[in-house]
Order: C-alpha cells, then structure tokens, then sequence
C-alpha cells in the first residue's frame, strides 16, 4: 500500500514538473498589427529552455513597424549588471521568410501569415555566468514621435533566459546516466547483503 502512494505521489510530481515548463509565446506580440497599430517582439533561440553555461544565445527582436532603423539589446546579467549593449542595424524580409537561430514559434508565424513585411535585428552572445539574465530590445526611430528628427525610442520589450552550470566533460546527459549507473551499483550490492 505504501508504495502506491509512493508512485502516486512520484507521478504527481513528475507531472508538476512537466507543466512549469510550458511558457508563453513571446513572438505573440508582433502578431497585434491591426490597421496603424505595429507588432513589437523579442525572444531568443532558447526561449523556453534552460541555457547550459557558455552556449551560444541569439536574440531576436522583429517589427512590422518598418519605419524602425534599428534595435538596442541590453543584455543584464542575474545580478542585473549590464554586460553588453549591441546596437544593431535592422534588415527586412517577408513572410514566409524568416531569420536564422529562431525558435519554432517564429517559424511558424512566418508560415501562417505569408506576404507580410517585417524588419528584425539579431545579437549573438555567450553568456558566461549561471542565473537569470535580461535581454531588453529597444526600438529606435519609427513612426512615432512623427516630425521629430531626434532619434527617440519607440517601444521596450524584454525576455529572459536561464544559464545553468553543465559538466565540462561528460555534460549534463552523461552525469545523469552515471548517477543512474551508480544508484543501480548501490541497490544490487544492498540486495547481496
């Protein structure tokens, strides 16, 4: 009886864990372009997974606002330092057109909704310290402030990524299936005795 409850109570917990990794679509927000109103996203090729430590991460920041000329990213580390600004020029594409190093949700909007121009910039960085880092995305010189010829920014969005530590040589696959390896030594040698 008592191990039903066991693998009951170990079911459960393994299905908690299953649903905490379901995350919200970031690219959701460039899909809000109706009439005069323009889509501003930002999302990273990890986006909804854990960053083992000294991966590459790109960020992706998209418009259908194409009178954006270009993007700032801040990239904050979990001590929300600044540890790396890039200001990168946009380029254009149209749908179903889309970037390199994107995740599926990119992907998929630019196969849904095809004949759409938009305008993207991308930043590549290998962050280098565990935790939860920031990447903001700012919009510069668009529609808004109309007449202005000073370059004010548009609109801020931001995403997050987690780094975690890996083992250097047998990463984090291999360190589970030695744990796995020597917790079955440890119940064949206790069933000897």
């Amino acid at each position: 009886m008592k191990k039903v409850y066991l693998l009951a109570l170990l079911a459960f917990g393994l299905t908690v864990l299953a649903c905490t990794d379901i995350v919200k679509a970031q690219w959701s927000a460039i899909k809000e372009n109706s009439g005069n109103n323009f889509g501003y996203a930002v999302t990273t090729n990890w986006h909804g997974t854990d960053v083992p430590i000294g991966q590459v991460v790109v960020a992706t920041a998209g418009t259908t606002d194409l009178d954006v000329t270009h993007v700032v990213f801040i990239w904050r580390n979990s001590s929300e330092n600044i540890v790396w600004v890039d200001n990168v020029t946009v380029s254009e594409l149209t749908t179903p057109d889309y970037p390199n190093n994107v995740p599926d949700e990119v992907i998929e909007w630019a196969n849904e909704t095809r004949g759409v121009p938009y305008k993207y910039a991308q930043s590549t960085r290998f962050p280098n310290v565990t935790g939860k880092w920031g990447i903001q995305a700012i919009f510069y010189n668009a529609t808004k402030p109309k007449g202005n010829h000073n370059e004010n920014f548009v609109v801020r969005r931001a995403t997050s990524i987690n780094v975690i530590p890996d083992a250097p040589v047998i990463g984090t696959a291999g360190l589970v299936s030695a744990m796995a390896f020597g917790l079955g030594l440890f119940k064949l040698k206790q069933k000897k005795n």
